[in-house]
């Protein structure tokens, strides 16, 4: 055979075994590649845990709800420096992406703004920025939908204090089909309402603010009109500044929403936020609140600045044409009374009258 002839027999067998081995490399690499890596978190685990366990310790108790086809666990945390950058570092034994999302709670202390009303309750508001202190800690998630009827979540949670990153171990939740009956892991029952459930409920909602006005002649305010006419039901929540009113067994289309009101102190003007599962829900619970008061104007918060503007404008030039309309008729009666002939004297004049009249009723029905 000649040195210089190449075996070029590219049978399908030889280019199936020359896949199969490189794809076994491969497979391998990776799994290799995966051992380093989870010894290395391990080791990170244990030497952050250590060092910052007298700084953040993660209650080992860790309570989990259903809201809204969501699961919403929560943790509380210790801290005993300021911390900040919380970062949940989660995984699941199910097979499809574990995505979540992170609501923080802490305690507040001290004087705050009534007429803002940013807090949750008198002492619990949301963290954005470095907190020490008790924290909660909600981590919110769809449902899963792996065949397995049981699945577990572990990892940890990362906080920034002192400088350094600091990672604290958490206990681990187990996830189960018969979750989706157990009523107190979904119970919205007022008498049984808890912080925990409210939490929840927040956090596995779509909030959307709003602001309602009721006109001046209804003596009702609007936190009776929500529990008398609406059949809502107010929470006892400790909160000086806003209200919590809960749908239970009113409507199968928005059962469960929760309507927070706060009265900034305008007459007739409330902000209201709506928790709601969806946008259907909160359609649906708007009707309804429509449909007890029809009289009842709401819009978003984010056009309340504008609606405030142009009925100040239009109170003032209102004002302005009813004095003007006041001044022509006096200016008309004057001319006749000293003695000034004027033709269509009578038809001017009610002509003045009236029109003096429509703006008079104008001003006194307009909002302050």
């Amino acid at each position: 055979m000649d040195p210089m002839e190449l075996d070029l027999d590219f049978s399908v067998d030889k280019i199936k075994d020359f896949l199969n081995n490189k794809l076994e490399a491969v497979r391998l690499d990776n799994a290799r590649l995966q051992e380093t890596l989870t010894k290395r978190k391990q080791i990170s685990l244990n030497s952050s845990a250590k060092h910052g366990s007298t700084l953040v310790m993660v209650h080992p108790n860790v309570w989990k709800k259903l809201n809204n086809g969501k699961y919403v666990i929560g943790m509380n945390l210790d801290a005993r420096a300021a911390v900040m950058n919380i970062r949940p570092l989660l995984k699941w034994d199910c097979a499809e992406p574990f995505n979540y999302v992170t609501n923080i709670y802490g305690e507040f202390q001290g004087a705050h703004d009534v007429s803002e009303c940013a807090l949750v309750t008198n002492t619990v508001a949301r963290v954005t920025t470095a907190v020490e202190g008790s924290l909660t800690i909600t981590i919110t998630f769809e449902i899963p939908t792996c065949p397995d009827p049981e699945h577990v979540i572990s990892g940890a949670i990362s906080v920034r204090v002192q400088n350094e990153e600091i990672v604290v171990p958490m206990a681990p939740v187990s996830l189960s089909a018969l979750d989706y009956a157990n009523r107190s892991l979904q119970n919205h029952n007022p008498r049984l309402f808890s912080i925990e459930n409210l939490f929840a409920l927040i956090s596995a909602s779509e909030n959307s603010d709003l602001v309602m006005i009721t006109p001046e002649n209804r003596s009702m305010d609007l936190g009776s009109l929500f529990e008398i006419h609406c059949a809502l039901t107010k929470l006892e929540v400790g909160s000086s500044c806003k209200s919590y009113y809960l749908s239970y067994n009113v409507s199968g289309a928005f059962d469960g929403s929760l309507v927070s009101v706060h009265d900034p102190g305008e007459a007739h003007t409330y902000f209201i936020t709506i928790y709601a599962g969806d946008n259907r829900s909160l359609f649906a619970l708007l009707h309804h609140l429509h449909s007890c008061a029809t009289e009842i104007v709401c819009f978003p918060q984010t056009y309340y600045e504008n609606y405030a503007a142009r009925n100040t404008l239009g109170c003032e030039k209102l004002l302005q044409d009813f004095r003007k309309s006041m001044s022509d008729e006096v200016k008309f009666v004057r001319e006749i009374l000293a003695g000034n002939s004027v033709d269509g004297f009578g038809d001017k004049l009610a002509a003045l009258e009236r029109e003096t009249d429509r703006l008079y009723l104008k001003v006194s029905n307009m909002r302050h």
